[in-house]
């Protein structure tokens, strides 16, 4: 069997540009060798991760504003009864 009967290797770019960044080159078509699938495996771990903790951090700060416009809401009321308290 020769490698034009084989799968092309479909990479997306931040894939490439994380291989490309460590000096790392992969063949163009499967079959990958083991130590090949684990590179690509770890690429594709960072990646993920590095989205996933994006994600949470960006939610995360939502949720801190969504606490300041709760804590300033609170407070602008509390001077609100005040206010009317002594009119």
């Amino acid at each position: 069997m020769t490698s034009s009967h084989h799968a092309e290797l479909v990479l997306s770019d931040e894939e490439k540009d994380l291989l490309r960044k460590e000096g790392i080159q992969l063949p163009s078509h499967l079959p990958l060798t083991r130590e090949e699938e684990k590179i690509l495996r770890s690429v594709r771990r960072r990646i993920r991760n590095k989205v996933g903790s994006c994600g949470s951090s960006l939610s995360f700060r939502l949720c801190d504003v969504h606490l300041f416009d709760i804590v300033y809401i609170i407070k602008k009321s509390k001077k609100l009864s005040t206010f009317k308290k002594w009119s």
